[in-house]
């Protein structure tokens, strides 16, 4: 019989209280009246060499209930008998899981690393499986336990170190959970006949710094029967401090200056808080550098004017920090786009009165965005020819002869955003592009002198700008005339906002592969308030983001994104920061995978795109994890030195085989039961010997 907790055995020596109970004598509380002792001998008092024990059995049984109570607490269970199998004796099978993200580049990372998964393959034995997995942003197999097993035993060795030995850092961010659950999925996928018994191990070799994304491990249930070792790869130099680009940032439209926020993060415990930021222009500086104190633990922003004698520049280093491998952030100036939006109407563009004044003012051109607003000339086919690179329009008149074409242009995708000046123009635009009869009519409200607008769809991408609470009153633009459409007419119209009346404000509807959107109501002057009220500038850009005409200011990319290319039937050419050139099969729409930080560039059809990748900020916080950061999301994880210690392993194997049988036989109920049936016994047995005391004494008070 074995204990499973058997300190509580130690509660087995309250069996001497019983035995010192009985030893311990008490005076007799009877008293006998006596005379006077003046004519009696003094004679000395007997001392007795020990005391008498009485009532044995009562002693017996308070003894034996102490002695089960005991062996019931230290939880007894008896041995099943089959022998365990030692670690040392058990087949293993293990998966070296190898670092190979951004943070490795640290001065002695790598080489750690690389010594320590050496004393993994040397502990390796012949009957031990091996498999080898690296990772960054991307899990990759590097040897699979097919592999190892298809290979001599003499040679696997020489196999595993030469797949090592093709390794080396990456410039990607490190995503630690998504590998942990590749490695542990691995094992069911490379299991074998006979290998049930074997013991399955995971060795992570990682710097596991604070940066590492652990999210992929929260909806994942480890699995029972796999281990996770951790053999923590300690760089030279502790501490670091690195640089990231922050978005939102562009140039300053009053003095030109082109301008880029930079965040500069330290880590705990750096011994180093003075830094500076210089442009380079490659490796060449330009303009004065700038000074920034940052403490430890902590980050700051300062804002960097591009020099202007130094066109070119495409990065910013960080000077001051003893890790490099983060302290470069790489900037391409944004590429000013063109814009080409259509214009129907025949009103005057200096005409303070009319709709193309407002909208000529509203889409002027910013040093981000050059915008041309045109009116097409010619027939039929010039107009055809006209439209052809324009996906985006404004439409305030009619103009004869463009019903058929604007029709085909509309159905080939494009927008059009129609502000029919009167109930005619409406039901003539209503025919050109949808062949219904809407049967509009002019309305001037006459509660009040004006309409407001009501009910308006803020998840609609036009309005979405608007769905803040600070931005969303619509109710201060006055409507003093504008068009009743039908909506019923159109097939699938959505109504975006309506008037207070009720009435369509915004209708949406399809035709082809493009929309009409539909306003009611002009914005000039003579119509509403809406042309000099602060909505309508971000109402017509909203309206070309929502035909797709406009671009984010800066394409930012982290090492590992795909960089979209374009549709082009000629040769296209990527060329890298490394300097190589990539031709990527040209026809079809497809990205290219970033390996490197830097600017590449990507010319098609004459044209070139720039755009900027930089390294994950999340490298850059290079403090390690603890053991807990893991078991918190139910890994149970310990260090390499605590797993070479076989024997304490085996301890914890039998001590679950232990718990195991204890818990299956549940030997203490018994034990328990025992204890209640003897302590019964002996309240019966007191009581009795109570009473028969009880009786001996009356009868001796009775006796004169």
């Amino acid at each position: 019989m074995s204990f499973l907790t058997p300190l509580f055995l130690l509660g087995g020596l309250a069996i001497a209280l019983p035995v010192l109970f009985h030893l311990s004598r008490r005076a007799t509380r009877k008293r006998t009246a006596f005379s006077s002792l003046m004519f009696l001998t003094p004679t000395a008092p007997r001392l007795k060499r020990r005391s008498r024990l009485e009532q044995w059995l009562l002693l017996i049984l308070r003894c034996l209930a102490l002695a089960l109570l005991a062996l019931g607490f230290a939880r007894p269970f008896m041995k099943d008998g089959s022998p365990m199998v030692p670690l040392s004796e058990r087949p293993r099978q293990v998966v070296l899981l190898l670092d190979t993200s951004a943070s490795m580049r640290r001065e002695g990372a790598w080489t750690n690393a690389l010594t320590k998964a050496d004393d993994i393959i040397r502990s390796l034995r012949p009957i031990d499986r091996f498999a080898v997995m690296c990772f960054g942003r991307e899990t990759r197999t590097v040897l699979e336990f097919s592999e190892w097993d298809g290979t001599p035993p003499e040679a696997r060795a020489t196999l595993a170190r030469a797949r090592l030995a093709s390794l080396a850092p990456t410039w990607e961010g490190t995503l630690l959970g998504q590998a942990l659950v590749a490695a542990a999925d691995a094992f069911s996928d490379g299991d074998r006949e006979g290998q049930d018994s074997a013991s399955k191990e995971i060795v992570l070799v990682s710097d596991l710094q604070t940066g590492s994304r652990l999210e992929s491990l929260q909806a994942y249930e480890w699995p029972k029967d796999v281990r996770l070792n951790v053999a923590g790869v300690a760089p030279v130099r502790a501490g670091n401090a690195g640089v990231q680009w922050l978005a939102g940032t562009g140039g300053n439209a009053a003095d030109g200056k082109e301008s880029v926020r930079i965040r500069v993060s330290n880590t705990i415990g750096a011994t180093n808080e003075q830094f500076s930021l210089t442009w380079k222009r490659g490796e060449v500086a330009a303009g004065e550098p700038v000074s920034i104190q940052v403490p430890p633990g902590q980050s700051r922003v300062v804002t960097m004017d591009a020099p202007r004698d130094a066109p070119g520049v495409d990065r910013i280093e960080l000077t001051g920090d003893g890790v490099p491998f983060d302290n470069t952030v790489y900037v391409a100036p944004p590429e000013k786009q063109r814009l080409s939006v259509v214009y129907f109407g025949a009103d005057n563009p200096s005409d303070a009165t009319q709709p193309l004044f407002f909208l000529k003012h509203a889409l002027e051109s910013s040093p981000r965005v050059d915008v041309k607003l045109f009116r097409p000339q010619g027939g039929e086919g010039g107009l055809s020819a006209a439209l052809a690179s324009v996906k985006v329009g404004f439409l305030t008149g009619a103009t004869p002869g463009i019903a058929r074409p604007l029709r085909a242009w509309i159905e080939s995708g494009a927008t059009l955003f129609a502000v029919p000046s009167s109930a005619s123009e409406a039901d003539a635009l209503a025919r050109a592009v949808a062949d219904v009869e809407i049967n509009a009519t002019d309305i001037r409200p006459t509660a009040g002198g004006y309409a407001m607008w009501g009910e308006i769809d803020f998840k609609h991408p036009l309005f979405s700008p608007f769905a803040d609470p600070r931005y969303s009153d619509f109710t201060k633009i006055h409507v003093w005339r504008y068009r009743r459409l039908d909506a019923a007419r159109f097939d699938g119209a959505r109504i975006l906002a309506r008037f207070d009346s009720g009435d369509p404000a915004v209708m949406e509807t399809s035709l082809g592969k493009g929309r009409v959107v539909w306003l009611a109501t002009g914005w000039q002057p003579i119509d509403s308030q809406l042309a000099v009220s602060s909505k309508f500038v971000p109402l017509v850009w909203s309206v070309l983001d929502y035909a797709n005409v406009t671009q984010a200011e800066i394409i930012h990319y982290f090492v590992g994104d795909s960089l979209p290319l374009p549709v082009s039937t000629n040769p296209l050419t990527v060329l890298g920061p490394d300097g190589g050139a990539h031709s990527p099969v040209a026809g079809a729409t497809q990205s290219f995978a970033t390996l490197f930080p830097g600017i590449y560039r990507v010319i098609a059809d004459g044209a070139e795109s720039r755009f900027m990748v930089n390294l994950d900020p999340a490298e850059s916080r290079t403090e390690p994890l603890t053991m807990d950061d893991l078991e918190q999301l139910g890994v149970p994880a310990q260090s390499a030195a605590e797993s070479r210690s076989t024997s304490g392993e085996e301890k914890r194997q039998a001590s679950l085989l232990a718990v195991e049988n204890e818990g299956r036989q549940k030997l203490w109920r018994w034990f328990i039961v025992a204890t209640l049936a003897v302590l019964l016994s002996e309240t019966i047995l007191a009581a009795r010997a109570g009473r028969r005391m009880r009786a001996q004494a009356d009868a001796q008070e009775a006796t004169p």
